[in-house]
């Protein structure tokens, strides 16, 4: 029984410290889409036609598209938690910060965990209105057609494997066929959005 307890608090210890990495290189991430969208819209100054307004626009569509995807995963990590599922940490770093176990894991739990990355995601959108600078309103409107463009992405990915789930029952068959055919239509769909958001907020700002 020692040994049982001993070897649970080395894994939670291990789990605890891949998570911290996950998060502090996530924070990097999100903490540098800030500053370089500061940076392009307010501080640099570049004589060249055109060259700030392109890196100024890229900064603005790396900081909605890259905070939305990031807090999307993070909400399915805090549905994982909320709904008592288990999952492992990977040791690999990336956009993933979780590892879904299908075997031990209900379909409410999967339902939970996947609705709350939705959840997410949909809020990031507002939280970056409340977060942006006045200065760069100019600039503002394409960080936020670019967050909602990401949960999008995320939306037409996702619900099609919830809803084929219902009469499956078999939330891993479903995301199998997910395919880079449909990956690329998901994209496609999400830029599209992506600009008629764009073209509403400016219709109505």
């Amino acid at each position: 029984m020692e040994q049982f307890y001993k070897s649970f608090l080395e894994n939670h210890e291990e789990r605890l410290w891949r998570l911290l990495k996950h998060a502090t290189l996530h924070a990097v991430v999100v903490a540098s889409a800030f500053f370089l969208f500061f940076v392009t819209t307010h501080l640099l100054n570049l004589d060249t036609r055109g060259v700030k307004h392109g890196l100024a626009i890229f900064s603005a569509i790396f900081l909605g598209t890259a905070s939305t995807a990031i807090f999307h995963e993070w909400s399915h990590l805090i549905g994982a938690k909320l709904g008592g599922a288990t999952y492992t940490i990977p040791r690999k770093l990336g956009v993933f910060i979780f590892e879904w176990n299908f075997a031990k894991n209900s379909i409410a739990q999967f339902y939970i965990m996947s609705v709350a990355g939705s959840v997410g995601g949909l809020l990031t959108i507002f939280l970056l209105n409340g977060m942006l600078p006045e200065f760069s309103m100019k600039y503002n409107k394409t960080v936020l057609a670019s967050a909602f463009s990401a949960f999008v992405l995320g939306a037409v990915i996702e619900w099609p494997v919830l809803f084929r789930t219902f009469s499956s029952k078999n939330p891993y068959a479903e995301l199998e066929k997910t395919t880079p055919k449909i990956l690329i239509a998901s994209l496609v769909i999400a830029i599209f959005s992506g600009i008629v958001a764009f073209q509403v907020v400016e219709l109505f700002a």
